[in-house]
């Protein structure tokens, strides 16, 4: 995303380090949400950029193409430097353990936001609604602001569909409650449409929990195989893409 300080103070910049800027194109963000001016000015902040660095990194593989699109010469790109091993030993929440009856939960870790397809996953749990008669808890952690028309849109889909004791919506939560969630789940799944780098589903592989993703954006450049990326015509029915 772009930011509101001003670059004119910048003469020399040897390296650029920057992480996936949404496009506009993409149609993730409503002209009228201020996210969308953010997104806008991201770019026109690279292109600024492009004169004065001489060496730009990025954390996926996919912003290659935006690089090209700013016209960076000399892009390189890295790993996330960051130690996800060391996730293991984080301490943890033990609040989500204690189920008065047995669940399958599986969780997705996102702010509510349309293109992250929170609702994909309230129609599966609608669809499934159990596996081995065991019933599901579909945990959806992350931000929503008051106003979010999204989640009043997730709010009515869960009401209209009877899943208020399948569907759980945390808000934001502290690290500790994070890692309890990780460790409470069965699996990770996420339909996202696009994600930059998707820390979550690295944290959950970090922490032994299975993934199951949508393979869009940069996710099957770090995730590992995959398999055919539009399972979600038939979430209920298809293999899913498990990474």
């Amino acid at each position: 995303m772009g930011h509101d300080a001003s670059l004119g103070w910048l003469l020399c910049v040897a390296v650029n380090s920057s992480s996936i800027i949404t496009s506009p194109l993409l149609s993730f963000f409503e002209e009228t949400d201020p996210t969308y001016a953010y997104v806008l000015k991201g770019y026109a902040q690279l292109s600024l950029l492009r004169d004065i660095v001489e060496v730009g990194n990025r954390g996926v593989a996919i912003q290659r193409a935006a690089s090209k699109s700013t016209s960076f010469d000399k892009v390189t790109v890295i790993p996330l430097l960051k130690d996800f091993a060391s996730i293991r030993y984080e301490p943890h929440s033990s609040k989500p353990y204690h189920d008065q009856c047995a669940v399958f939960r599986p969780l997705f870790v996102g702010r509510i936001a349309p293109h992250k397809c929170q609702h994909e996953l309230i129609d599966f749990v609608d669809a499934v609604r159990s596996i081995g008669r065991v019933p599901l808890e579909l945990v959806l952690v992350g931000h929503f602001g008051d106003a979010n028309r999204y989640k009043s849109y997730l709010d009515e889909l869960v009401r209209r569909s009877g899943l208020g004791r399948y569907v759980k919506f945390t808000g934001r939560v502290t690290d500790q409650e994070l890692f309890g969630w990780y460790r409470a789940a069965n699996a990770y799944v996420s339909l996202s449409e696009h994600e930059g780098f998707g820390v979550p589903l690295v944290e959950a592989m970090a922490l032994d929990l299975p993934v199951i993703a949508y393979a869009s954006s940069g996710r099957p450049g770090h995730a590992g195989r995959r398999w055919h990326p539009d399972f979600r015509q038939g979430a209920g029915a298809n293999c899913p893409n498990r990474y």
